[in-house]
C-alpha cells in the first residue's frame, strides 16, 4: 500500500465516521427538540421518540404515554436513519467551505425530510404517521436536523488551505 492510499483511506474513514456521528447528533438533537416542542404545546411527548419504530411496532407507538420498549426501539431506528444521511452528506459536503457546510446542511435535512416523507415511509407502511406529521414542524424540525448535522459534522471537514496569493513576490 503506497502513503498516498494510506491517506485516501484514512480520508475516506474520516469522512464517512464523522458524517455518521454528525447524523446522530442531528438525530438526537431534532429528537430532543420534538420532545420539547410537544411538551410545550402540551402533547404526549413520547410519541415523538416512540414513532420511528412504526415499521417494527405499529399503531403501539401512537398509544399515549412512556413505553421504553418503544422509546429504545424508536430512537435506535431513527439514530441510525439520520446516521445514513450524515454519511450521505458527508460524501456530498466534504470539502466545502464551512458556512457552505452549514446552510447545506439546512438544505439537506429538507431534502431528508421530502425523501423520507413522500418515498421512505410509503414504502415502508407507514402511511398513517406521514398523514399525521404537520408540515410546519416537519420542515422546522428537519432543517434544524440539517444544521445540526452540519455543525457537528465541521470538525470532520477537510481543512481548506488558506488562498495563496500567487502575485506576491517570495523573499529572496
Amino acid at each position: 500500500m503506497t502513503e498516498t492510499e494510506g491517506m485516501t483511506g484514512s480520508r475516506t474513514r474520516r469522512m464517512v465516521g464523522g458524517g455518521a456521528l454528525a447524523g446522530a447528533i442531528g438525530g438526537l438533537f431534532i429528537s430532543l427538540l420534538m420532545l420539547a416542542l410537544r411538551g410545550v404545546r402540551g402533547e404526549d411527548p413520547w410519541v415523538g421518540l416512540k414513532v420511528a419504530a412504526y415499521p417494527f411496532l405499529h399503531d403501539r407507538v401512537l398509544r399515549p404515554g412512556f413505553d421504553a420498549g418503544a422509546v429504545v426501539l424508536g430512537m435506535i431506528d431513527h439514530l441510525a436513519v439520520s446516521a445514513v444521511w450524515g454519511v450521505l452528506f458527508a460524501l456530498l459536503a466534504f470539502g466545502l467551505a464551512r458556512w457552505a457546510t452549514v446552510g447545506f446542511g439546512a438544505a439537506w435535512g429538507l431534502i431528508a425530510m421530502f425523501v423520507m416523507t413522500y418515498l421512505v415511509l410509503p414504502i415502508s407502511g407507514c402511511l398513517r404517521v406521514e398523514e399525521s406529521m404537520p408540515v410546519g414542524r416537519s420542515v422546522l424540525g428537519h432543517v434544524a436536523f440539517g444544521v445540526a448535522m452540519a455543525l457537528a459534522f465541521l470538525p470532520f471537514q477537510r481543512h481548506q488551505p488558506r488562498h495563496v496569493n500567487r502575485w506576491a513576490t517570495s523573499g529572496a
